[in-house]
């Protein structure tokens, strides 16, 4: 792999740790390159996000749980236009699988994404923003079933994680 990967891109800085390989691309362009040579080449590889492609997320509490995202969307942009919403989402409880009273915002890091801690009042009730607190725990992909990473960075193959055959476990 490494060998493909030196032959198409020239000197790759590359180190290995446990029974990985980390490749550190000097660009951004090269980073994309290098991921799509592996899904051309079928090498399977995932990628850790960095921090300054991460969002911003935090969690809007003390709205009524039958709020309509799209309204919540649409208000938030009247109330901070210079804000960038990515995902808006509502959370559940984990046991009764119930919509919580708790709504949770991505929001793209564009340096204003503070000024959503202004906000005390929203929608005409009083609220509370917090920032999210990740669940303990590591990660695990959805694609492959190993941990420490997203689905969404993942070009491993698709494992079930009840039969381990190549599809999804749904």
């Amino acid at each position: 792999m490494l060998k493909k990967l030196n032959n198409k891109f020239g000197k790759v800085n590359a180190i290995l740790t446990n029974e990985y390989i980390k490749v550190y691309p000097e660009t951004a362009e090269e980073h994309r390159d290098m991921q799509k040579f592996c899904r051309e080449e079928k090498i399977e590889f995932y990628v850790i996000r960095p921090l300054s492609e991460t969002p911003f997320k935090v969690v809007l509490k003390c709205l009524h749980r039958d709020t309509d995202i799209e309204e919540i969307k649409s208000e938030l942009a009247i109330a901070l236009p210079e804000i960038e919403i990515l995902k808006l989402g509502q959370l559940k409880n984990v046991r009764t699988k119930s919509p919580m009273d708790i709504f949770m915002i991505e929001l793209k890091k564009n340096g204003h994404e503070n000024k959503i801690f202004d906000l005390t009042h929203f929608m005409l009730l009083k609220i509370k923003i917090q920032n999210y607190r990740k669940p303990p725990g590591a990660t695990q992909c959805w694609n492959c079933n190993m941990f420490n990473h997203l689905s969404a960075n993942c070009g491993f193959q698709t494992r079930c994680l009840k039969c381990g055959e190549d599809h999804r476990t749904k």
